[in-house]
């Protein structure tokens, strides 16, 4: 432990590294638990979509999209969302389950979409990645 403070002072650039990375990854945890979005995690969301008819919104990139997403997923990128949202055309109570790679993005796009007084917007947590780890399958078509 005495040697703590001479490591800082002898590597200084690493220590302000690990305090930004740690900085970053404490404000996306507080921005998600405070974004007001509900997060499913892959059972609930797999349950909303077969039991309440609702909306899967898929807001990747084209690529990622055409090499695979859940099925029946409509694709509507984050970045255009704000310009795009009315190609929904769902009533605004319906589910809309949105979900992009990681979780993060589909915060951002489904607050968009509460903005635009949808009642009832969920993000998958952990994106499509937790999808993938549940052994879930993707649709190419």
């Amino acid at each position: 432990m005495q040697h703590f403070g001479e490591f800082i002072s002898n590597h200084w650039i690493l220590w302000s590294v690990f305090i930004a990375l740690l900085g970053m990854l404490v404000w996306s945890l507080i921005a998600g638990i405070t974004a007001g979005i509900k997060q499913l995690n892959v059972t609930e969301f797999t349950r909303k979509i077969n039991h309440d008819k609702a909306v899967v919104l898929d807001v990747r990139e084209a690529e990622a999209y055409a090499k695979g997403h859940i099925l029946n997923a409509r694709h509507i990128p984050a970045g255009s969302m704000e310009e795009r949202f009315a190609e929904l055309k769902v009533q605004r109570d319906v589910p809309i389950l949105v979900y992009c790679q990681t979780g993060s993005t589909s915060l951002r796009a489904a607050k968009v979409l509460e903005k635009k007084e949808f009642t009832q917007v969920y993000s998958l947590k952990g994106g499509l990645q937790a999808w993938l780890e549940s052994k879930l399958p993707l649709s190419t078509d």
